[in-house]
């Protein structure tokens, strides 16, 4: 599986998924933008997306948003983002943060 994708309850959708990271900010967080959309003919129920962050790098807690809602976050490494469901066509944006371990 790749570091980051995104998957629905049966009957499964297809989706296509980008993943980019922004810029350290002067706090050293960085933020991880994930452009999800469900390129099938059917609604995408309760859709998850899983992402896995490098070595040495943690999320931020509460910081994951999807649309301008809050996204439920579970698991660890990989984590798994609850975006909910999707409209054939639609497109949702996931941003967190993260912050680097601390040695």
């Amino acid at each position: 599986m790749p570091a980051t994708f995104a998957r629905s309850e049966q009957p499964f959708a297809e989706f296509e998924t980008a993943r980019g990271v922004g810029r350290p900010e002067v706090d050293g967080t960085i933020t991880v933008t994930i452009q999800v959309r469900n390129v099938t003919n059917r609604k995408a129920q309760k859709t998850v997306v899983t992402d896995t962050l490098n070595e040495g790098l943690e999320y931020e807690w509460n910081s994951a948003v999807t649309n301008n809602h809050d996204a439920r976050v579970v698991g660890t490494n990989p984590y798994r983002f609850e975006i909910g469901d999707m409209n054939s066509g639609e497109e949702r944006i996931l941003t967190y943060r993260v912050l680097r371990r601390k040695q």
